[in-house]
């Protein structure tokens, strides 16, 4: 399948950006559009689509309605990162619904080693409300490394986008701040995740569709694109960020 590989690529970006809003199934009809094997090919439209499911684990799925037949999407993660490792500039994750990005952060930390939780709400002592998108927990370092990500699908061709990236970027580390402050439910979360720690440190951070258009050199903004590079690598920087301290975290033994 080597050969047909841009036109592999070219079918999942259209059943992605389809589908991106809703789950409705793509009809073969628009798929014959982007369909650009020559004529004399033995290779036909159901095959490759054939080689797409068995590649990525059953991620579509064949269906028919009154003779239409379309293709349903079911693991739109796996779909896109099949699309990503065939290397054609295709795998634009805007492809991708920010419901769904979010998913693809998750699964990044998770390939990683970490233990995840998504959309995390809390209250913290002042009975304020926070929400975290994902909490990635390093269950295998010596420090006890807990990451707070906001995963920001935006567009930076808005003009506030500079401003509006520093100001998450802060209201990241306050998050930070406030749950590391409310040690029941830090204790809880880590019950929760199944982890045993007295302390932690906890790090705020935000990850971005594209190249951030700015930095905040006490805060990680990382692109989703240099993001397993950062993670790998985090260890021997870990000094260069804002970061909370947490000890003597009570130990939940059974649920409340």
């Amino acid at each position: 399948m080597e050969r047909y590989k841009g036109t592999i690529a070219s079918l999942i970006a259209t059943m992605l950006r389809e589908t991106k809003e809703q789950s409705t199934p793509v009809t073969f009809d628009v798929l014959e559009d982007v369909y650009t094997a020559d004529a004399d090919d033995q290779v036909q439209l159901d095959d490759l689509l054939a080689y797409i499911n068995n590649a990525c684990g059953e991620a579509i799925s064949i269906t028919s309605k009154n003779g239409i037949k379309a293709v349903k999407v079911t693991d739109k993660i796996t779909l896109w990162l099949m699309l990503y490792s065939l290397n054609i500039n295709l795998a634009d994750v805007s492809l991708l619904a920010w419901m769904d990005f979010e998913k693809l952060v998750q699964h990044a930390m998770s390939e990683n080693g970490y233990k995840t939780r998504k959309n995390f709400r809390f209250k913290d002592g002042v009975d304020k409300r926070h929400e975290v998108d994902i909490v990635a927990a390093d269950r295998y370092s010596k420090e006890h490394l807990m990451f707070l990500i906001d995963a920001k699908q935006w567009d930076y061709r808005a003009n506030s986008s500079t401003t509006r990236m520093l100001e998450a970027a802060n209201e990241q580390y306050l998050r930070c701040v406030a749950l590391g402050e409310t040690p029941t439910v830090l204790s809880d979360l880590l019950f929760d995740m199944g982890l045993e720690w007295h302390s932690c440190i906890i790090i705020p951070m935000v990850v971005t569709l594209l190249n951030p258009p700015v930095q905040n050199f006490f805060i990680p903004i990382v692109s989703i694109l240099a993001f397993n590079n950062f993670i790998l690598e985090f260890s021997n920087n870990i000094d260069s960020f804002k970061k909370k301290y947490v000890n003597n975290i009570p130990l939940q033994t059974k649920l409340k």
